[in-house]
């Protein structure tokens, strides 16, 4: 059967759209503003399941390219990834808080060492955003583990993906019933707890599996290089937009809780879009491939976990001085922001380029 070349670069641009999308909704809860056209955080939901299932997926390509895990490299790499700009956010959101009046040690020391998200009222209790990363401080962890077991096992792609899809299912029922015994209270709990989004992650790894296994079919494999392709990838985006938007009346139907029971609601979509974006060849994937995309891509993670102390700081200082309507005020506040990250991006890549020199 024809191999799968997988491209990722194409899924660069939706990276930093959902980040710039779950800005905007915090821009818009934070402030009253725009607040009417993301009243729901339906989007917001699935955005976060996208990044799971990306997580993913993502991590089983490079590793299965690699064949096997160097636990010290893979350890060292994930954090200095991830925690260089998890904790200048924090220390950040530390200063801002303790200058407020609302500094709480407890909640600084759980997120700290990233585990705010197994204890009850502390998963927003520093800076916000993070809980997603704690959880995917998490998922790395246990990464090693789930790669070895299936490269050890070999087990069949399309048994695999059949029981990433039942543990899905799973945890659906699971939270249903958590949300509906206990109080709304707990909502936020439940919805932010690491294994509540496990099976998105678990997803985005048997997705991949699936794919490098060449069990996507030779018809398929010749369509998606089709022009009727594109549009149909663009009317599956539609549908999915669609059905976020009206989340409560989809939820309702499949007699699912309305909280936020979406980050992993639309989960095998998200795998279907992605495997779809990165194996598909057609003009409209080049243009998503271009470099411009791909740099955008990588200011993204430090747009999601600076976005609450940098409006901290744009709030302080800067908003009250203009005035402009709500939309307007974002693009501002959107345009300096990425310039912030850029910089950020730009300092980080030459300060381990210096240290790695030097050791």
């Amino acid at each position: 059967m024809k191999d799968v070349k997988i491209d990722p670069s194409p899924l660069s641009v939706f990276r930093f759209l959902g980040v710039a999308t779950i800005t905007l909704i915090h821009y818009s809860t934070n402030t009253g503003k725009l607040y009417s056209l993301f009243s729901s955080t339906a989007i917001g939901d699935a955005i976060i399941g996208f990044f799971y299932v990306l997580s993913g997926f993502g991590l089983f390509l490079t590793y299965h390219k690699q064949g096997t895990i160097n636990l010290r490299r893979y350890f060292i790499k994930r954090t200095i990834r991830i925690l260089p700009f998890y904790y200048m956010a924090l220390f950040m959101m530390a200063l801002i808080l303790t200058v407020s009046g609302h500094f709480s040690f407890t909640g600084f020391f759980l997120s700290f060492f990233c585990i705010q998200t197994w204890f009850p009222n502390y998963q927003h209790t520093m800076n916000s955003p993070a809980w997603f990363v704690a959880n995917l401080m998490f998922f790395y962890c246990i990464f090693p583990l789930i790669f070895s077991g299936i490269k050890k096992g070999t087990p069949d792609p399309g048994k695999l993906i059949f029981g990433s899809v039942l543990l899905w299912i799973f945890t659906l029922i699971i939270l249903n019933i958590l949300l509906s015994v206990y109080p709304e209270t707990y909502s936020s709990f439940i919805e932010t707890f690491p294994l509540a989004h496990f099976c998105s992650f678990y997803l985005g790894i048997c997705g991949a599996y699936y794919v490098k296994a060449n069990e996507i079919k030779n018809h398929l494999i010749s369509n998606i290089k089709s022009p009727w392709y594109t549009a149909f990838l663009f009317l599956l985006f539609f549908l999915v937009a669609l059905t976020l938007y009206h989340q409560g009346e989809t939820i309702g139907f499949l007699k699912i809780k309305p909280f936020g029971v979406g980050m992993t609601l639309y989960s095998p979509l998200v795998l279907l879009m992605i495997i779809n974006l990165s194996t598909a060849r057609n003009y409209v994937i080049k243009i998503f491939s271009l470099r411009f995309f791909c740099l955008l891509g990588t200011i993204s993670y430090p747009l999601y976990i600076f976005q609450k102390p940098v409006y901290g700081i744009y709030d302080y200082f800067i908003a009250k001085q203009i005035k402009m309507s709500p939309g307007a005020e974002f693009i501002f506040f959107l345009a300096l922001f990425m310039v912030i990250a850029s910089v950020l991006t730009i300092m980080e890549k030459y300060t381990l380029k210096s240290v790695f020199k030097t050791t």
